[in-house]
């Protein structure tokens, strides 16, 4: 939303979304055109080539590096900076949620994590044959892994960590 209040234009914390650029912005303009904004986007965005479709925009999770810039000063002779506080400030609650799920995971609670809905692949083959029963392809068991008790593996597995699967090595002999 966009207020007057005090000679000055207020613009609240507002989300912009599109197939080119989501963008967050915030900030003030007076009558003498001084201005003051601060805005971020995801830097993973201005440098992709492909833009993404009105579908993708909707359901992609923010990853990649945040920038934040502060723009400031007279129309005629605008500053830009990085946005160094409110980079701390998005730091420092990262780091509060951070902390909070390692807490719930050391007492043991289990953390809500969104989750995608599975997707479904059908190869779907048309043959000429008599045969009416439908082919079904087998799907490879998994093999169970070996127990092992540590507490430290068992920790690991709370919060997710996996087993990374170990090669035998091979030999060859050249003779």
């Amino acid at each position: 939303t966009i207020s007057l209040k005090n000679g000055k234009f207020i613009i609240s914390q507002s989300r912009l979304d599109n197939n080119v650029l989501n963008l967050n912005i915030y900030g003030s303009q007076t009558l003498s055109d001084s201005v003051e904004y601060h805005m971020n986007f995801n830097w993973k965005e201005i440098k992709k080539k492909n833009k993404k479709t009105k579908e993708e925009y909707l359901e992609e999770k923010e990853s990649g590096k945040e920038l934040y810039l502060h723009i400031y000063g007279h129309m005629d002779n605008l500053k830009y900076k990085f946005d160094r506080e409110k980079i701390k400030t998005e730091r420092v609650e990262k780091i509060k949620e951070e902390k909070e799920i390692v807490k719930k995971i050391l007492q043991g609670e289990e953390i809500i994590e969104e989750e995608k809905p599975p997707t479904f692949e059908v190869n779907w083959e048309e043959e000429d044959s008599t045969n009416k029963e439908p082919a079904i392809d087998s799907v490879p068991k998994k093999t169970k892994k070996k127990k092992d008790s540590s507490k430290l593996n068992k920790f690991l597995k709370k919060i997710g960590v996996e087993d990374q699967k170990k090669e035998k090595p091979k030999f060859e002999i050249d003779q």
